[in-house]
């Protein structure tokens, strides 16, 4: 769905009543089709949580209960739904971890809890998902876009560690979010992690920035 400069020039200059009868309708539509793309996110990433690691179009529309249309309507196709899921997954845990680091007080509580955040996406009730996102980052071509983003989270790290006076606060976060992250990826298959787990990772790294 993308918008257009031209098209909103051209409802500008239709009488204010005409104006806002078109409004209402790209309205209408807008929402229609924000609704459309996230029953296909969703239904992706059930197929891909359930084991399916490159969902069907076929299997997406019927479990989204759209059409092939609707599909194309937003998607290119299968590999664009792929990049999708995953961007929305690292969307989600980047707005998680940032509130969980927002409340708490000093910049070593928010290291702790920025590790702890990564590391509960192994928990029972998110390991599928979270193993279905990772799924879908290792089908994405080297190339992508969304493949060259940084990993979640590693904004508000890097401003935390700059708070815990870190000499190389972007270094820092890239070896931090490297060691959590590979961390998690073994949980997701052995289990969540105990808080001695935690603690652990917890002080290697806070050690490492105080070098």
């Amino acid at each position: 769905m993308r918008g257009s400069d031209d098209g909103a020039e051209r409802v500008d200059a239709l009488p204010p009543a005409a104006a806002r009868a078109v409004r209402r309708a790209l309205a209408a539509r807008e929402s229609t089709y924000n609704l459309e793309v996230q029953r296909l996110l969703e239904a992706g990433l059930s197929l891909m949580s359930e084991g399916e690691k490159s969902p069907r179009v076929v299997d997406i529309v019927k479990r989204a209960g759209l059409s092939n249309q609707a599909f194309y309507r937003h998607f290119e196709g299968k590999d664009e739904l792929v990049a999708a899921v995953f961007d929305a997954g690292a969307y989600r845990l980047d707005s998680y971890l940032r509130h969980q680091v927002e409340k708490a007080g000093t910049p070593i509580d928010q290291l702790r809890v920025w590790i702890r955040g990564v590391l509960s996406q192994a928990r029972p009730a998110v390991a599928a998902p979270t193993r279905a996102g990772l799924a879908a980052f290792r089908l994405l071509p080297v190339d992508s876009q969304v493949r060259q983003n940084p990993p979640a989270g590693m904004a508000v790290l890097t401003e935390v560690l700059t708070e815990l006076g870190s000499r190389d606060p972007e270094r820092d976060a890239n070896a931090i979010g490297l060691l959590t992250f590979g961390r998690l990826d073994q949980l997701l298959w052995s289990g969540p992690p105990s808080r001695a787990d935690e603690e652990h990772i917890f002080e290697f790294c806070l050690a490492a920035v105080k070098r």
